[in-house]
């Protein structure tokens, strides 16, 4: 459990320091990890852009799939966490993502109705969008467009101006054969111009999420081999590596 804490930690530091501006306060950032982190497994999280609402994944003990969560910061401590009902199943709700405006949640679901490739057993993980609704969240559905496929598309990430998304697609029981995908949306339809983003090649490591960097130029972008975990800044023109551990001793580099 010690490690699962470790890397969840460790995201949510990742979170703060490559896509938002660092809090001001830290005691908020360790009340933040002491009442998000439990027996269970807290994996896949999000900020919104006011840094008010944070959404993560978690399998509480002794239960059979991932869903949804979320904590708000108010008058000065952060609530206590919610499952979200309106969007969890009894499947996996996973790798959540909040767009700029605050308006919709992006996260990905292999519940009935994904796609499903024949020789699984069970549907793909398939991006869904809920809309916010006053305090609550609307029922998700797929995302518009060709974005869905029979394997898995995770990590969506949708950029400020809401006119492109990146996303991981990773091959129907082939976990090492996975790619970060772009796409551009027209008329609310998403899948022009779709291709294999260059982040995918930037490195011999798997690449897997990519976010935007909020105060350096270029893509923050997370990748692993075997046990270890990397996160990476790119540009087109250069990359700048830096070095980082978890509190087990693990090098994360950035280049």
């Amino acid at each position: 459990m010690k490690q699962r804490c470790n890397i969840f930690t460790f995201l949510i530091a990742t979170l703060i320091f490559t896509g938002i501006p660092a809090f001001s306060e830290p005691s908020r950032y360790d009340q933040l990890l002491k009442i998000v982190n439990t027996d269970g497994d807290e994996t896949s999280c999000a900020f919104s852009s006011d840094r008010n609402l944070f959404v993560f994944t978690r399998k509480a003990k002794n239960s059979g799939n991932y869903d949804l969560y979320s904590t708000e910061f108010k008058n000065g401590e952060w609530s206590a966490p919610e499952a979200i009902l309106q969007l969890n199943t009894d499947h996996d709700e996973i790798s959540p993502f909040i767009t700029a405006d605050g308006k919709h949640l992006v996260f990905s679901s292999n519940r009935p109705g994904s796609l499903q490739n024949k020789k699984a057993s069970k549907p793909s993980f398939d991006i869904y969008v809920s809309e916010k609704e006053g305090d609550t969240w609307s029922a998700p559905f797929p995302i518009f467009g060709a974005i869905n496929s029979t394997d898995d598309e995770t990590n969506p990430y949708i950029t400020p101006d809401g006119n492109m998304i990146y996303f991981t697609r990773t091959k129907f029981n082939d976990a090492k054969k996975s790619l970060i995908i772009q796409a551009e949306r027209r008329d609310d339809i998403w899948g022009v111009n779709m291709m294999n983003s260059d982040l995918s090649y930037i490195t011999s490591l798997r690449a897997y999420m990519v976010k935007k960097s909020a105060d350096l130029p270029g893509f923050w972008v997370s990748a692993y081999e075997k046990d270890k975990r990397y996160i990476l800044r790119y540009n087109r023109f250069w990359r700048e590596q830096r070095s980082y551990k978890s509190r087990r001793g693990h090098q994360y580099r950035c280049r």
